[in-house]
């Protein structure tokens, strides 16, 4: 019996569980588990007909004695873990303690979520291969597609070699008036946009590199280069491309903003004291600051793709692999928007390759390790089909 887990409630939980339901074969029993149970039960009522069984906990994963003893009385075969990063290590743990396979959609960080700790749950492997069950870490569509495009294109022999890589991350909103930055944002210009050159991590400061980008009938974007996890991603799984960055769209309106917040030292890391309290200026800002659903901001359109520089047949060759998605179109049936979409389809992608084929291997991995087009398949099987732009200028 395929009893699955989910640990968190967020729109990617909105989406995996009708999923679920109605795909045969993937969960015959699922458990929706978080702090708050009645968000659970909201979504479980929205599903009472569906025919898998649904039940949902409240779950405190920090008290890892009450965790572990629902965690035994459910019994799943697979732990879909949606709470915080620094929550991963310790989920890890209660899964080996009671013999279920896991995935995860970010690396394990610290509490700020500015440190990644990934190599800690790596760390975890032996303890998963001896209790013959699988760990996936880094399981969303930025951190596992990405990667898979790029060994796609060698392994289908697109290119022969790959000498850079460069990450085209593009967000239309649907009304680009509204100023005030998301946490996402601000977490991005918080910091120098680090890249790979040479083999060597390196940094630009904020904002200092941008370009344009536009591929067959599409209207140019300005696009600029930040910092992201998913270079660590290509530095373990694709260690001889010595190349990387990662450029994301900004409103200009959202960079004004943005730029007098770091002016007058608000996007700051380094905690302040305030009447007793210890806080970093950017933190603060994180509990402040109105969602973009508070805000009616939204993605209408989202394009995420990687351009391949590489040799083909002796020759310099340029490639660009992108997956396209309109919140008009699937995500709009599940009340999300396009990344929540996108990261909820890899994630069950992910799910379902270690409960049914090609990844259910005793140990801990990234989406990375395993051949890239089982993943690529499955996604299109759930309806994410990538595409290869012919017309194109890289940044």
């Amino acid at each position: 019996m395929n009893k699955v887990l989910i640990i968190g409630m967020s729109d990617v939980t909105r989406v995996i569980v009708p999923i679920l339901c109605r795909k045969g074969g993937m969960a015959d029993e699922i458990c929706i588990a978080s702090k708050n149970k009645e968000e659970c039960d909201e979504l479980k009522r929205q599903y009472k007909d569906a025919p898998v069984r649904i039940v949902t906990a409240g779950v405190d994963v920090t008290n890892e004695e009450k965790a572990l003893l629902m965690m035994r009385i459910f019994g799943p075969n697979l732990i879909i873990n949606l709470a915080p990063a620094w929550l991963n290590k310790q989920i890890m743990s209660i899964a080996v303690k009671i013999g279920s396979s896991y995935i995860d959609t970010k690396y394990y960080a610290d509490e700020t979520g500015r440190t990644c700790l990934v190599e800690e749950q790596f760390e975890m492997a032996q303890s998963f291969s001896s209790g013959n069950i699988t760990g996936v870490t880094g399981c969303s569509f930025n951190m596992a597609a990405f990667i898979c495009l790029a060994k796609l294109a060698v392994a289908d022999k697109t290119l022969d070699s790959i000498s850079s890589i460069d990450i085209i991350d593009i967000s239309k909103n649907s009304d680009p008036s509204i100023s005030i930055p998301s946490m996402e944002d601000l977490t991005r210009l918080s910091e120098p946009a680090k890249y790979l050159k040479d083999g060597e991590l390196v940094a630009a400061p904020s904002l200092s590199v941008e370009s344009e980008f536009a591929f067959d009938d599409e209207e140019p974007t300005k696009i600029y280069m930040f910092s992201s996890p998913i270079i660590e991603t290509y530095q373990r799984g694709l260690p001889e491309i010595k190349n990387v960055r990662y450029f994301a769209d900004l409103e200009q309106n959202t960079v004004n903003v943005a730029s007098t917040l770091k002016d007058v030292g608000m996007l700051g890391t380094t905690p302040v004291n305030i009447k007793g309290v210890d806080i970093a200026p950017l933190d603060f800002l994180s509990k402040v600051l109105p969602t973009d659903v508070a805000m009616g901001k939204s993605v209408c359109e989202r394009i995420k793709g990687v351009v391949l520089s590489g040799k083909k047949d002796g020759e310099d060759k340029d490639v660009f692999m992108y997956f396209k998605c309109k919140d008009s179109d699937e995500p709009s049936k599940y009340g999300v928007n396009t990344s929540s979409y996108f990261s909820a389809i890899t994630l069950l992608a992910g799910a379902s390759l270690i409960r049914t084929e090609g990844w259910n291997i005793p140990g801990v991995f990234t989406p990375g390790d395993f051949d890239p087009q089982l993943l690529l398949a499955k996604m299109s099987d759930l309806g994410i089909k990538y595409s290869i732009g012919l017309d194109f200028k890289k940044p």
